[in-house]
């Protein structure tokens, strides 16, 4: 004899909120969070979403998406730094996943030693007009492997 079991829904799951990223706004949000954010951490973001879910985003293309301003901010406050790009990138992320701790919420993003960064969860990014997403920005959307390295 076989026995067969009909399995029932099982009770409503809470899932998460989604994350919205909205550059024009240079805003980060997970369900009621709303996070402002400075222009290297939305640079940085951006930079991360130009890449697949999980993917290992490698910290030279990171370091092109900061600006000149964020590594000379590094220089002054560090000045005897080793290497104020990567300090730049280190203290953006350190910076940008504080203010998310502090507002109850923990970013999604891995460091991967001496490669980069993953971000594993996705990010919606929030349509604007002037947003400059696209594939000319972003090698991963440009038909470059996730482990593409840009040199």
């Amino acid at each position: 004899m076989i026995r067969v079991e009909t399995l029932s829904a099982s009770p409503a799951v809470n899932t998460p909120p989604c994350w919205e990223f909205d550059p024009q706004q240079r805003r980060l949000s997970y369900g009621s969070v709303q996070l402002r954010l400075a222009p290297a951490e939305c640079r940085l973001i951006n930079a991360l979403l130009g890449w697949p879910t999980g993917a290992i985003v490698p910290r030279n293309v990171l370091l092109s998406a900061l600006s000149r301003s964020s590594i000379q901010n590094v220089l002054e406050l560090a000045p005897n730094s080793a290497s104020p790009p990567q300090r730049a990138l280190n203290m953006t992320v350190s910076r940008l996943r504080h203010k998310v701790r502090q507002a109850g919420a923990i970013l999604p993003l891995q460091t991967v030693s001496r490669e980069g960064y993953a971000l594993l969860t996705s990010i919606t990014m929030l349509p604007s007009s002037n947003s400059r997403v696209g594939a000319e920005s972003h090698p991963a959307k440009a038909g470059l492997g996730a482990n593409h390295r840009i040199r």
